[in-house]
């Protein structure tokens, strides 16, 4: 059979933008081999060089020395744009196998997407490929009948080491359960695509619904993890990677907490400003301390405030507490370190006994 349905993705109430390569519908590799079904998509990054928007082109059409072209049947470039590149059987799977795919039978049964990218830290996927993904997996769904959980990463197929495609937000169980999300049609006019839940919101991850959120680039998201990883926070597996995921909710959920703020998950203005002001207050600290003579930092005295009562300490011990190193932060909160106040008083205190001149 030949994917000659993949002219659908045209269809303006998908939301993409599509391109044909001249020949398609009847291009397939090891001399026009079509394909025998449609189990499912899988899905890769093609190793392409960092700079360029659709750089490997030619070679996912016509193939590479040993292995002739197509290498995909989609190609998805930097920009978010879909190239259609062939219609019959595709050398992108390699030996492996899924659920109800026979071993080493991808070429000819599932649908392969090469998308962009260099696939090594730090990883480059664009605000546009990231939009488009969801929309790209959820239409095919639509065009051929299938549901999230017939896309695989081609690492979930392959038993030859592949770990393509390598750097996703989520991994492929996060791509699955956006293509899940996609709905089409309801929207404001004919010929438009209107993506919404397909359940309920999770009341405990208000910020998977929240405008504030949903409204923000990767680069503004990557600032906020950046924000959050330098406050000693973990925002999932795959660190710095421009989506607002649960591990990034939940560490803003953790860190609100810690503040005494709302916890809702979502960075704003106030959050913003919270932290900002205790990074602040310990660099103030830090250079007080560092101005105290260095003979007297290990003279023991007194510790005030909760839990720290009849205890004593010197400010060596003060200081690494204290450090300017901003990823202790949440652990200085997590053990109820001594407030600017008290180690103040510490301070003063160290000071008083120094001799007169």
């Amino acid at each position: 059979m030949w994917l000659t349905k993949l002219e659908q993705l045209a269809d303006p109430k998908y939301g993409l933008t599509v391109k044909f390569e001249p020949g398609w519908k009847r291009r397939g590799a090891s001399g026009g081999a079509q394909m025998k079904t449609v189990a499912g998509v899988l899905w890769h990054h093609d190793v392409a060089p960092r700079s360029g928007v659709y750089p490997l082109r030619a070679m996912l059409r016509d193939g590479r020395k040993g292995l002739s072209g197509p290498l995909c049947h989609i190609g998805f470039d930097r920009d978010g744009v879909v190239h259609v590149v062939g219609a019959g059987k595709a050398n992108h799977a390699g030996t492996g196998s899924v659920p109800g795919v026979v071993r080493n039978g991808g070429n000819t049964r599932l649908i392969g997407i090469e998308m962009t990218s260099a696939g090594t830290r730090p990883w480059d996927w664009t605000d546009a490929q990231l939009r488009q993904m969801p929309l790209l997996g959820a239409a095919l769904n639509d065009i051929f009948g299938l549901t999230a959980s017939k896309h695989w990463a081609h690492y979930e197929y392959s038993n030859g080491g592949k770990i393509d495609p390598a750097g996703l937000p989520g991994a492929m169980p996060g791509l699955r359960s956006r293509i899940a999300a996609v709905r089409f049609g309801g929207g404001p006019g004919p010929g438009t695509s209107a993506p919404r839940p397909s359940s309920p919101a999770d009341p405990a991850k208000p910020w998977t619904t929240s405008p504030r959120v949903n409204a923000m680039s990767a680069a503004e998201v990557r600032a906020i993890q950046s924000e959050l990883v330098g406050a000693g926070y973990s925002v999932g597996s795959y660190g710095v990677d421009g989506s607002y995921g649960d591990g990034t909710g939940t560490a803003a959920q953790q860190l609100q907490t810690d503040l005494g703020l709302t916890a809702d998950g979502v960075w704003g203005p106030t959050t913003q400003e919270a932290l900002m002001t205790i990074q602040s207050e310990l660099k103030a600290l830090s250079k007080k301390i560092d101005a105290i003579p260095r003979e007297v930092m290990h003279i023991q005295v007194p510790l005030e405030g909760d839990g720290w009562k009849g205890k004593s300490g010197n400010l060596t011990g003060i200081r690494k507490w204290y450090a300017a190193d901003m990823a202790a932060i949440k652990n200085l909160i997590k053990r109820k370190a001594l407030s600017d106040a008290e180690v103040g008083r510490i301070a003063d205190a160290v000071i008083a006994r120094l001799p007169k001149s």
